[in-house]
């Protein structure tokens, strides 16, 4: 059976230069190959796009409707049936839409990224039967929400709303952050509990992905009310949604936003980043570093000539090679469990992803590997004396502690 409420690309795994294709996409049910999960049928999805958006009230009239997929272009929807969405919610129903200008009306608030904010490359994807442009990205799971059980990454698709300026919503009040790039960052995915029921703010994405199959089943058990299985398909867990679920009192009242000016977004990238000039998560592009190195600089330190003198040993994303020591005394990594400092003499290698396909990994002494994003922006590396600083982006991979035997032949 197909839908249209996820960029599900169960045919193709993920890389550089795919590119969205209708035919590429493929919809739940999820969980058919899973007994934990249950079938789509089952589930009580309504999906509504441009090409029905006139039918808010008989959606909401459905008694066999427990999850309302809302992928109506912000601009064509009649953001006077808001009130009437969230009455239906408070019911014990569950909301999900993934624009964040819908935000405010639905007691969330919109925040916008420009492109150089965060790692990730651009891509195209069809919300409904809109085809948005937008970025690739791979984010992390930050939160103990029942949601995320079994959830580590997740490549996703985040639309452009205005030129240059990406969908994601605020961290604040009672909205609960699901995936971000690093534990300070806005969501790209997200939740609110209101009444009985629910609202979620999530993304497209690829299923076959890191975690991405795994996110979506969960969501889907979650906004229907069955709960989420646990690991390993034991018990249920989060069966908060329903007619029958504890009330959630909130302050929220979608008609106070109703009766405000509609939300406006920055034009521009420029007024983004006026507005937020943190990094979350560097984009990287193809290119070549534009440090220059002279390949003379290859060469052995003079100074190192005893074969059991251990030197650090930087590559470079132009290719050249640095003999010498790292001086940054711990590195700071951001896995999907934990924010890690890592004294640099625990680290044997350090690997620093080019793309929004991998992660950056670090290996340490003890034989123990971590995935996530290196937070730390500059290495400072010493070569014949000399102290130079490097941007994270210019470095490709840093071995540690290497005897001097083995680099003979650099």
């Amino acid at each position: 059976m197909l839908n249209k409420f996820s960029l599900l690309m169960a045919t193709l795994a993920l890389g550089v230069g795919v590119s969205f294709s209708p035919v590429a996409l493929a919809e739940v049910p999820l969980g058919g190959d899973d007994n934990a999960y249950h079938a789509y049928n089952e589930l009580g999805v309504k999906v509504l796009t441009r090409g029905n958006a006139y039918n808010v009230a008989d959606v909401l009239a459905d008694p066999t409707v427990r999850i309302f997929i809302l992928q109506v272009p912000f601009e064509e929807f009649d953001l006077s049936c808001c009130e009437s969405i969230m009455e239906w919610v408070r019911q014990g129903h569950t909301l999900w839409f993934y624009d964040s200008r819908y935000a405010p009306y639905f007691g969330m608030k919109s925040y916008y990224l420009a492109a150089e904010q965060f790692r990730g490359r651009p891509e195209e994807g069809p919300i409904g039967d809109v085809k948005y442009k937008g970025m690739a990205a791979v984010v992390l799971s930050f939160e103990n929400h029942v949601s995320m059980t079994g959830v580590g990454q997740c490549t996703i698709f985040i639309p452009e709303v205005a030129p240059g300026v990406y969908s994601a919503v605020a961290v604040e009040g009672d909205t609960v952050p699901l995936l971000r790039f690093a534990s300070d960052s806005p969501a790209l995915a997200a939740l609110r509990r209101d009444g009985r029921g629910a609202v979620i703010f999530k993304p497209l994405l690829w299923p076959e992905s890191l975690s991405g199959k795994r996110f979506q089943n969960n969501l889907l058990e979650y906004s229907g009310g069955f709960g989420v299985p646990g690991i390993g398909a034991q018990g249920r867990f989060g069966e908060e949604i329903g007619a029958s679920a504890p009330y959630v009192e909130t302050q929220f009242a979608a008609k106070s936003q109703i009766d405000k000016e509609p939300v406006r977004v920055p034009e521009k990238r420029e007024n983004v980043i006026s507005q937020d000039k943190y990094v979350y998560a560097k984009s990287l592009d193809d290119q070549s570093s534009n440090v220059d190195v002279k390949k003379s600089e290859n060469v052995p330190p003079a100074n190192h000539k005893d074969a059991n003198h251990l030197v650090d040993i930087v590559t470079l994303r132009n290719g050249s090679t640095l003999i010498g020591r790292c001086s940054n005394g711990e590195f700071h990594f951001e896995t999907t469990s934990d924010s890690l400092k890592i004294k640099t003499d625990e680290i044997k290698v350090l690997n620093v992803s080019k793309n929004s396909w991998s992660l950056d990994k670090v290996e340490q002494k003890d034989g123990s590997v971590a995935s996530g994003y290196l937070m730390t922006e500059k290495i400072h590396f010493s070569v014949n004396g000399e102290e130079r600083v490097f941007k994270k982006d210019d470095i490709k991979e840093i071995q540690f502690n290497v005897p001097m035997s083995q680099v003979r032949n650099l």
